[in-house]
């Protein structure tokens, strides 16, 4: 089956021979949820808006924004988060500043380079701990009321149309509210050593949770080099040559499950390096500069950038002309040379 969309209407695919369940929770499942079950969950609920007073909001609003950190921080904070739901499951601020050491080996070149902006990634560790320290208590209250969720649905999944295999519970939980375009969807799945998020990287099916050897020392620099519409470039250090199956292997499984399903990459020739290319299908662009999300152009976009190619062809066009132009003059007098 082929998702179309978050919200598929599964009654357009039955029919003879074809049996599409539905998966949503409706007024057919009962569910009981017990007391000490529902007391444990509103206590951590409540832990969690404890921890996150308006300043650790504020704070979480300028991380994602990078205004007043490094410029990679929010992102190495996402990936050591994203570690931390398929190992451990906890997160703390001293596992914060080891994940700070391996992320700065990962992504910068030069041993200088890698002291200075560890060095700068610790000191806003060091200046916002307090803000860091709730952040991650918060996020512990909220795992552990998701738990307890999954929990009770896990009492009952035996009312869903799909069953699981050898006694595993389902991947995890799909929350949605509001309806439509303005719905918001979050995906609830169980952390730790036996959490989705693990069993998920380490699936040889998706091949995310083997760790290749790197070839030729080859390091990729996650930085954005270059950015359009309908582009985002990323550029390849200190290797000569290198197939798209090892740039994939060496790109974060965080960096991949970002990329969109509509954005092609592929690998080309800029300036005398080499660079990561992703590239949106005809009739559709990036959300945002340097991001990886494809959306449908409009009319009128579609109309002006068909005009603007046809400028750029003739131009091209135009110089090609006068280019061999050029090149048959120079041969001509190259031949008139030769006794």
């Amino acid at each position: 089956m082929k998702k179309v969309s978050s919200h598929p209407d599964v009654s357009q695919i039955q029919g003879e021979g074809v049996h599409a369940p539905d998966l949503a929770i409706n007024k057919k499942i009962k569910l009981s949820l017990a007391a000490n079950r529902d007391r444990q969950i509103t206590k951590h609920l409540a832990a969690a808006q404890k921890h996150l007073t308006p300043e650790v909001h504020e704070f979480s609003r300028r991380l994602a924004s990078g205004e007043g950190v490094h410029s990679q921080m929010h992102d190495m904070v996402r990936n050591y988060s994203n570690t931390a739901a398929r190992t451990t499951g906890l997160r703390s601020v001293e596992g914060l500043k080891a994940h700070a050491k391996k992320w700065v080996d990962r992504t910068t070149k030069s041993e200088k380079g890698r002291a200075k902006k560890l060095g700068e990634l610790h000191k806003d560790i060091d200046d916002n701990v307090h803000h860091f320290k709730a952040l991650f208590k918060a996020h512990h209250h909220i795992a552990q009321a998701t738990h307890h969720m999954l929990d009770e649905f896990r009492g009952h999944e035996h009312q869903f149309d799909i069953k699981t295999h050898d006694g595993e519970e389902h991947e995890g939980l799909v929350s949605t509210l509001g309806k439509g375009k303005n719905a918001t969807q979050v995906k609830l799945v169980r952390q730790g050593p036996k959490g989705f998020p693990k069993k998920n990287f380490e699936n040889p099916r998706f091949a995310k949770g083997q760790q290749s050897e790197p070839v030729n020392e080859m390091k990729l620099s996650l930085d954005i080099t270059n950015t359009s519409l309908t582009e985002t470039h990323y550029i390849i250090h200190g290797v000569d040559d290198i197939t798209m199956d090892q740039v994939v292997d060496l790109i974060p499984v965080e960096e991949l499950e970002m990329l969109a399903e509509g954005a092609k990459r592929k690998i080309v020739i800029r300036g005398g390096k080499k660079r990561i290319v992703f590239k949106c299908p005809e009739g559709q662009k990036l959300a945002k500069r340097g991001g990886k999300a494809c959306i449908k152009m409009g009319g009128a976009e579609k109309a002006k950038r068909s005009r603007q190619a046809k400028k750029s062809a003739r131009k091209s066009k135009k110089k090609r002309a006068a280019a061999n132009r050029k090149r048959a003059k120079s041969l001509k007098k190259r031949k008139s040379m030769v006794r």
